[in-house]
């Protein structure tokens, strides 16, 4: 699966179900993607922990014992109740979304925005419109 359709799935699962804490495994784009959502005040906070200090979520089945490696380190989101309500996927890997920086639209909703992928990082589509830069839609967030 890939790695950014496996952390929308997970957050927005999470989120509907009302949970406070979700676990996903350790990668680079994923610990970028937290640090952002973590900016914009979409998630309270996260921390990597090593399999030792993994907290011990209320259900384990949801997430499975092979779906996280041994020996390799989690993230756990701390998600704020009711932060956000829609988290979708917009590039994929079977179809890439790229934008060039007159192209991007600001985000129809006051409170939501659109996560793009530049060669200065991951920028909100405000962000990415105010510095002239395009790049590739990852995900809408509102």
């Amino acid at each position: 699966m890939n790695t950014y359709s496996n952390f929308y799935s997970r957050v927005q699962n999470a989120q509907r179900a009302g949970d406070a804490l979700v676990q996903i495994p350790w990668s680079h784009k994923v610990w970028r993607l937290a640090i952002f959502l973590k900016r914009l005040k979409y998630i309270e906070d996260f921390e990597i922990n090593t399999p030792e200090e993994t907290p011990l979520l209320k259900d384990r089945k949801y997430f499975g014992r092979n779906s996280f490696k041994k020996g390799f380190p989690n993230i756990t989101l701390h998600l704020i109740p009711g932060g956000f309500s829609h988290l979708q996927q917009v590039s994929k890997p079977s179809r890439r979304v790229i934008r060039k920086a007159k192209d991007i639209n600001i985000h129809r909703k006051p409170y939501g925005s659109f996560i793009v992928s530049t060669n200065s990082g991951l920028l909100s589509c405000q962000e990415a419109k105010a510095m002239n830069l395009g790049g590739e839609l990852m995900c809408e967030i509102y």
